[in-house]
């Protein structure tokens, strides 16, 4: 389910699980950027090298699951 978490809240969960603070700032940045759509542009690079069409990551991991990649013997 998803869980809208502030940057400060997600900041303050990085430091609570110990992370050096220098890794907790460039998370903090790049979690900013990501939430502000900064880096929301489509690109053709999976077309460019896989030559297909890309899919959303939910039909691919729902197609996948369902070929057994992650099933127990």
């Amino acid at each position: 389910m998803f869980q809208d978490v502030s940057p400060e809240d997600y900041a303050a969960a990085l430091r609570a699980e110990q992370l050096p603070e220098d890794l907790v700032f460039f998370l903090d940045v790049m979690y900013r950027v990501m939430r502000e759509g900064k880096i929301g542009d489509v690109a053709d690079g999976v077309e460019q090298v896989l030559g297909r069409k890309p899919v959303a990551f939910a039909d691919w991991a729902k197609r996948t699951a369902a070929e057994g990649a992650w099933a127990t013997a």
